[in-house]
């Protein structure tokens, strides 16, 4: 039936498709199938699309430009993956992403020239590049914001700066083919999603050491629509 509606609009020459979730009543894999078509057309046709959708993913795949709005105001508009690389605040951070961003709230401290992120049981230096337009809020509460891709597991944790490394404790194990996620906490009881290769080897209920690529990390301003602070590569 999706198919047919499509076929019926795609003979009228339109100038223009709206979409508001075409795809959201279909199953997991036809959903797929139908997305790579929809991707497929649109490059034939050349036909300008508004693509209304809840997936996140749909948005990534399918968008040459993304807007992400919330109760009715345009939080951000740009090509999918300087959203993703660059969120402009707490919000679009957490919406684009699966798993979504972990956010670790604490304070910033400043100590023998550098300066450190404090979340009560996790300390973690601020790289250089960072440190600079960061350093002005030393003392002050920030929201740090990194990607469950940026952590990585403890043999190569075991390989970088020491001041990048945190101990966790792993709450669930979940296998996904060729990743897995790791349902992680702090001592102070923040929840942390990691996305680890499959090789490796965890259970449940254990804590191991955990390697933050803060080259990847993400400040904010307090609060749950918290500005970005500063810069971020990816």
């Amino acid at each position: 039936r999706q198919r047919v509606a499509l076929g019926r609009a795609i003979v009228r020459q339109p100038k223009c498709f709206l979409f508001d979730e075409p795809l959201s009543n279909l199953d997991a894999r036809l959903r797929v199938q139908m997305r790579a078509e929809l991707k497929r057309l649109h490059s034939q046709l050349g036909i300008t699309t508004i693509y209304v959708t809840h997936d996140q993913e749909e948005a990534m795949t399918l968008g040459d430009l993304v807007v992400v709005m919330k109760d009715g105001t345009v939080l951000q508009c740009e090509p999918p993956l300087e959203i993703y690389r660059a969120p402009s605040d707490r919000f679009v951070a957490g919406f684009v992403g699966t798993p979504p961003m972990n956010f670790l709230e604490g304070r910033l401290q400043a100590r023998d020239g550098m300066l450190w992120f404090d979340e009560g049981s996790v300390r973690i230096r601020v790289p250089a590049a960072l440190a600079g337009s960061l350093g002005r809020l030393a003392g002050g509460p920030i929201v740090l914001g990194i990607r469950p891709e940026a952590i990585s597991d403890a043999p190569i944790a075991a390989l970088q700066a020491a001041d990048h490394v945190v101990n966790l404790s792993i709450n669930v194990v979940e296998p996904l083919g060729d990743k897995m996620d790791l349902y992680l906490a702090t001592d102070r009881g923040t929840q942390i999603v990691a996305r680890i290769d499959v090789a490796a080897q965890f259970r449940a209920d254990t804590q191991r050491p955990f390697y933050l690529d803060m080259q990847r990390a993400h400040f904010f301003e307090p609060g749950p629509r918290g500005r970005r602070i500063g810069l971020a590569e990816g």
